[in-house]
Order: structure tokens, then sequence, then C-alpha cells
């Protein structure tokens, strides 16, 4: 055991045999946006995407991916984002639901945090990070209290933190995280495939919906009124 700020830290490890898993049914959320400034006001497209999977054993498989969008007259479009994965979060009756997001902070906004989710983040204290850095032998997991721990699948990789809601045991959680983190993927090797693919998702439906908007933002002669309708027209069609 290790100590952080005072509080003991338990480290779990898990042999290379031990991380087969019951079948459980796995969504990732994950979401972007684009705004656009016009003279009469600003416009944002958010769009949140949704990869639904399938754990059996020591593999997965990804079933679908959908996508839910919304257009935003509002001056924070990174928060109507925010409130939609949650929006998005909540509909799915899924034993396991992933988000790049810290609950404890989103509950303080008032956020419904779904009951079987996982938040995984990149950004913390980067003196802890550095301190849990050192642990050796990695995948490892290592556990603050009931609900948040931190997480290393690779001895060069990079340190996560987790935060969680669902009703699961430390030693399953890293069964799920050595399941999904393994594909051999630069920017998903590591961390998290499922989320890892919401997030280019997303991405690609915003990129095409970002490139028609700001084509048509370019031609200066048009108002704020046909260009919302513009906009709802990119919706219905995509």
């Amino acid at each position: 055991m290790t100590k952080d700020n005072g509080d003991f830290i338990t480290v779990i490890r898990l042999s290379r045999e031990n991380f087969k898993l019951p079948a459980l049914r796995v969504v990732a959320i994950d979401g972007s946006f684009h705004q656009v400034f016009l003279p009469g006001g600003k416009i944002s497209y958010i769009v949140v995407a949704s990869v639904r999977a399938t754990i059996n054993g020591e593999k997965f498989s990804v079933d679908a991916i959908d996508v839910k969008d919304e257009i935003c007259e509002c001056e924070s479009p990174e928060e109507e984002m925010r409130r939609l994965e949650y929006d998005v979060a909540n509909t799915y009756e899924y034993d396991l639901i992933l988000m790049d997001r810290l609950f404890s902070m989103d509950r303080e906004k008032g956020l419904k945090i779904p009951k079987n989710s996982i938040g995984i983040v990149k950004d913390f204290d980067i003196l802890l990070r550095n301190e849990l850095d050192k642990i050796q032998e990695a995948p490892w997991i290592a556990v603050k209290d009931e609900k948040i721990g931190y997480f290393k699948l690779l001895d060069q990789g990079y340190v996560f933190l987790i935060n969680k809601e669902v009703q699961m045991s430390w030693d399953d959680i890293l069964k799920v995280l050595v399941i999904l983190g393994y594909e051999p993927i630069p920017e998903a090797l590591g961390y998290n495939y499922l989320l890892y693919l919401a997030d280019k998702a997303a991405k690609y439906y915003r990129d095409i919906a970002s490139l028609t908007l700001d084509t048509i933002r370019s031609q200066n002669f048009i108002r704020y009124r046909d260009f919302r309708s513009f906009v709802e027209r990119i919706r219905r069609n995509k």
C-alpha cells in the first residue's frame, strides 16, 4: 500500500489469466460541438455519440454507434454539450456506462449521474499523478475510496483518474479497463477503446456539419433567421 496525502491507497493487480468477465452490455458516450458567430447571434451545433458494445470473457464486440444532436443558441455550448451527454447517458439501462466526465464536479452542477456509470478523466492533480506514476507492474488500479481510484494499463502509459457509480468491484473494473484498453491503436492503447471511438464518432459528425455551416456563414449576406433554417435542414438530412 502507498500513501496519498495521508490517505491509504490500495493497489490492485491481476494476473494475465484473470481478465475474464461474464457478458456485460457497455455503452460509451462522448460529445463535441461547433459554434458559428453571426451578426445576429451565435448558433452551436452539438453532437453526442454513443458506442454500444458487449463484453464476453476476455473479448468485446462493438454492436452499434448512435448519434444525437441539437441546435443551441447559448452562451456556453460546452455546458449544453455536458447536459446532453448526461441526458443521453441516463436513457441507457446498461450494465456499464462509460463517460469522459468527473462526476463529483458535474453533480455540483445539478446533473443526474447515471447509476451504472464510470467516469474516466486524464486531467487531475499533477503532483499526485507524478507520485502514482512511480507505481510499477501495470496494469494496476489504485483505490482511494469507495468511488475514486486511479489506473494505469501500461508501464509506459498514462495514469487516469476513475470515478464510479456502478456497483462493481474494483477488481472487475480493472478487468473491464484491461479488456477495453489494449486495442493496438496509438490514441486508444492504454486508455479505453470505446471512449476513443465515441470521441471520434462525435467529431466525425461535428466536422461534417461544421464544413457546411462555415461555408454558408462565409456568404456575408445571409440572415441569421435563414442560417438557422439551414442548420435545421442539415440536422434532418445528416
